[in-house]
């Protein structure tokens, strides 16, 4: 790994090596207590999720796989984008609302481009299988995306 190169700091020189030495064990004393207190924090609220979920079942946390149509790769709650094929959890209250926005995708799609036929974007080839004239590739490719 490269070396990475920083600013000469005004006074740097008047520092001995054991006082550098002593300030970078410092640093990394201080950022490990940061990653520490950020990890407890993280894992306190985890645990307050799953206290809340044990009490109030509209707090239960749920697996829910995005599939949209398409026309859109994503959806986006607060901010935050949930793709297209991925799995994410998410409270009962908040999975509500995502499936919502998932079955308005799928209507609009319905509605502009028809029925939710998987080969109606998909032009057929024009190719011949015979015995005597079989194809280089696999059968099952005779389907081409428009």
């Amino acid at each position: 790994m490269a070396k990475r190169i920083r600013p000469q700091i005004p006074g740097e020189d008047l520092l001995d090596e054991k006082e550098i030495a002593a300030l970078k064990a410092q640093a990394r004393e201080e950022v490990a207590k940061e990653r520490k207190l950020q990890a407890r924090k993280a894992l306190l609220a985890e645990m307050k999720r799953d206290v809340l979920s044990e009490d109030d079942p509209t707090e239960e946390m749920l697996d829910y796989e995005i599939t949209l149509p398409s026309f859109a790769a994503y959806i986006m709650i607060d901010g935050t984008r949930f793709y297209h094929g991925q799995s994410y959890t998410f409270a009962h209250r908040q999975l509500a609302s995502v499936r919502d926005i998932v079955q308005s995708a799928w209507k609009h799609e319905e509605a502009a481009f028809g029925a939710r036929d998987p080969n109606a974007f998909i032009r057929q080839r024009n190719q011949v299988v015979s015995a005597r004239n079989a194809p280089s590739r696999n059968i099952e490719n005779h389907f081409m995306r428009v």
